[in-house]
């Protein structure tokens, strides 16, 4: 377990603990999952920069589908959808930030 892990979930037991009214739900990291169905690389991504844009529309689907799965009153990502929009617009196309806000 990485130092930043461990820090995460003592910091999310420690809240949750004490909160017994709230519900979490956590939604671990899709970008890995994405990645590992698709092949897409990390050459793949700084080479291509269509390729970067369609692979965080893949994320971006990816996350909004888990986070609409979801019942909780708080929904805790391990990377949220802002990632997204930020991979995009330093290794995508000009515009793609743009492009993926309007994605629906």
């Amino acid at each position: 377990m990485h130092r930043q892990d461990y820090s995460y979930k003592c910091s999310f037991n420690a809240f949750h603990g004490q909160r017994n009214d709230i519900v979490i739900q956590r939604i671990p990291e899709v970008a890995r999952t994405v990645l590992r169905e698709t092949g897409i690389t990390r050459d793949d991504i700084t080479n291509d920069p269509w390729k970067a844009l369609e692979l965080q529309k893949l994320i971006l689907r990816a996350q909004y589908e888990a986070e609409s799965k979801q019942s909780g009153n708080l929904v805790l990502s391990d990377r949220p959808g802002i990632d997204a929009l930020v991979y995009a617009a330093r290794y995508g196309p000009p515009g793609s930030r743009e492009m993926l806000e309007n994605t629906r």
